[in-house]
């Protein structure tokens, strides 16, 4: 009879754990789904008021701040795959792979990046990266010679993109920003040809 209850009891806690492992790794892909529709209403109800966002060299507190890279992303037409999920608890690893208007034009066909999502209370509570993204040295080389191309040559786009030197993660900029890269390469190609 013992063995029946002992049993009983680790088959309930091994169904409680794998009921919450399915329901963490469902909020991770409604967010990716809700990302890829640019449903800013639904991730922004998908995140805790307190949530902390680490995103390379940035910090987004709190869920206005943290809505702005996705604001970003639905002028860039950004789309997000995840693979590789690693679950313990209510924390999530995995790798997510991002392509959208921006890093196309760059010349980089996609970023792997290496997030940790942790929930808490069923909410996206903390965003931060594992490790930078496999491309992150191309990226920040293209990124860093189109922004010094377009100080010298569009002042005003520049001071629009990087208001007092911080990006700004905006829809217009996300809309705007493959135009001008696809601009700056086209020139970067005829004064090399």
């Amino acid at each position: 009879m013992r063995h029946i209850i002992i049993s009983s009891v680790i088959l309930l806690v091994l169904l409680g754990c794998k009921k919450q492992q399915l329901n963490t790794e469902q909020v991770l892909k409604e967010y990716i789904q809700s990302a890829n529709e640019h449903d800013l209403e639904k991730v922004y109800s998908m995140y805790s008021d307190s949530i902390e966002w680490q995103f390379g060299p940035y910090t987004f507190r709190g869920k206005e701040e943290a809505i702005a890279p996705l604001r970003f992303d639905k002028g860039a037409n950004t789309f997000l795959r995840i693979k590789n999920i690693i679950h313990s608890g209510d924390t999530l690893d995995f790798e997510l792979i991002e392509t959208n208007d921006v890093i196309k034009k760059l010349g980089i066909p996609e970023l792997h990046h290496f997030p940790r999502f942790i929930l808490k209370d069923g909410l996206i509570y903390r965003i931060s990266e594992n490790r930078p993204p496999l491309e992150i040295t191309a990226y920040v080389d293209s990124v860093s010679t189109f922004a010094m191309w377009l100080s010298e040559n569009k002042p005003g786009k520049f001071e629009q993109f990087w208001p007092d030197g911080k990006f700004n993660f905006s829809e217009e900029t996300g809309k705007e920003m493959p135009l001008e890269v696809a601009e700056w390469r086209k020139r970067f190609n005829n004064k090399s040809e």
